[in-house]
């Protein structure tokens, strides 16, 4: 085994989590075969000191914090080469006590909240760009333009 490749990945560890993947392409991009890179990170891995599922949690909360669908997140970690169940993904959710819906919500007070003060000022066309506006943030977080729609109705509907 190549000692240096196994120390970098060591180096790169002690900094932050990484999976598999990563970890092999980040010690390919620095020079190290790939045949190096994988018996390394097999080692860590045997050792313990590679927990792919520690990184695989990190990452969905992460990214359910920035108010991505679970859809989505799966889709990202599959990215990543990591095939991660939805229902782990549900999992996860519930015990952070988050809600797509929720998420949703978030989105759409983060954006809106500078359109509440005027909105019955606001001329026909003017608000359906807003809305449009809106739904096109909550359809990058992976959710489906109905249920931006629907969560943009419900929203001014209320104001």
């Amino acid at each position: 085994m190549n000692k240096e490749c196994y120390q970098k990945a060591i180096k790169l560890l002690s900094k932050k989590e990484y999976s598999r993947p990563k970890l092999k392409a980040k010690l390919m991009s620095v020079g190290y075969t790939e045949d190096d890179s994988v018996e390394a990170i097999s080692k860590l891995y045997d050792l313990g000191l590679l927990k792919e599922d520690w990184y695989i949690e990190s990452k969905i909360k992460s990214l359910m914090r920035k108010g991505y669908s679970k859809n989505h997140i799966q889709q990202r970690l599959s990215q990543e080469e990591l095939e991660v169940s939805l229902s782990l993904i549900d999992e996860i959710f519930s015990q952070n006590d988050m809600q797509e819906q929720g998420a949703i919500e978030q989105i759409l007070v983060k954006k809106g909240q500078r359109y509440q003060a005027s909105w019955p000022s606001f001329e026909y066309d003017e608000r359906q760009k807003i809305k449009t506006k809106l739904i096109r943030a909550i359809i990058s977080k992976g959710y489906s333009p109905q249920e931006g729609i629907s969560a943009v109705e419900r929203y001014f509907s209320s104001k």
